[in-house]
């Protein structure tokens, strides 16, 4: 994958740095718990990777999307929203739904379940030559 630097550091950077933060601030009064943090970080690094992945095909990029969405519900959820495991599926189910309209039809994966390159398929166009006998 072909991540590109945001501001001049790659996405592991700003992890780190929001982590650094987040201990700074806790130190200095800022009340979030382990989860909490683990969340938040969880959420940029998704977050982070799906933007500096832009330049990625479209439907990579579309799963690091994804991804970065399902991030920021474990991040509400950390935080108190009050939402049930069958809200969040159900969001889940609808956004990946929404984001595969912009997938393009009959995607076939390049790589089989074993690792190994499909052959590409070549479609032909051709006429049977019919002989009359």
């Amino acid at each position: 994958m072909n991540v590109k630097p945001i501001f001049g550091r790659y996405p592991v950077f700003w992890v780190e740095f929001v982590g650094a933060l987040l201990a700074v601030v806790t130190v200095y009064g800022l009340d979030i718990s382990g989860n909490q943090n683990e969340a938040i970080l969880a959420a940029v690094s998704a977050i982070l990777t799906a933007v500096a992945s832009v330049g990625v095909a479209r439907d990579r990029f579309l799963v690091l999307l994804s991804a970065a969405f399902k991030a920021l519900f474990a991040v509400a959820i950390a935080f108190g929203v009050d939402l049930s495991a069958e809200q969040v599926a159900n969001t889940l189910v609808f956004l990946n739904a929404v984001l595969a309209l912009f997938l393009p039809p009959q995607v076939t994966a390049k790589y089989g379940p074993d690792g190994e390159r499909r052959p590409t398929a070549h479609l032909t166009t051709s006429t049977p030559s019919s002989t009359h006998g």
